[in-house]
């Protein structure tokens, strides 16, 4: 079983940035948002049923994330990710505080039969309050 990461996901990623950046430049204020998971693939080995994530909040403030967990196919060249009932994630949401890391468990409700699977696991970041003058980025991390 095999969570990979997708150049596509990549090239989003470097245009979320440029776009980032050219706010940033264009607003004169932003807040800098920084998430990290480790590690990026995660292998479970013939009869493993657990792994886990680490989500670090790089900033000075606390951040919340969602972890979703997806069943990953590619028909043709098109990535389909469907709600995976096989994979679970806990916590699935979860508050980090600044300059800490949370582990996200990542749990087989059983062990695939006769073939590989994959999986997807989408660690998407809440928006925080609001705050007057300031353009607030957050990020999904697939």
């Amino acid at each position: 079983m095999i969570l990979r990461d997708c150049t596509q996901f990549r090239l989003m990623a470097a245009a979320r940035i440029a776009a980032a950046l050219s706010l940033t430049l264009a607003a004169g204020t932003a807040v800098g948002q920084s998430l990290s998971v480790l590690p990026v693939n995660v292998f479970f080995q013939p009869g493993q049923r657990a792994a886990t994530l680490s989500v670090t909040n790089s900033t000075d403030k606390p951040t919340s994330i969602q972890v979703r967990t997806f069943d990953w196919s590619q028909p043709g060249r098109d990535d389909q990710l469907t709600p995976s009932n096989s994979l679970l994630a806990s916590p699935p949401l979860a508050t980090i505080p600044p300059k800490s890391s949370q582990v996200v468990r990542l749990i087989l409700r059983q062990a695939p039969q006769g073939s590989e699977a994959t999986y997807r696991i989408i660690v998407d970041q809440i928006p925080g309050p609001s705050e007057a003058g300031v353009v607030q980025m957050v990020l999904r991390l697939s």
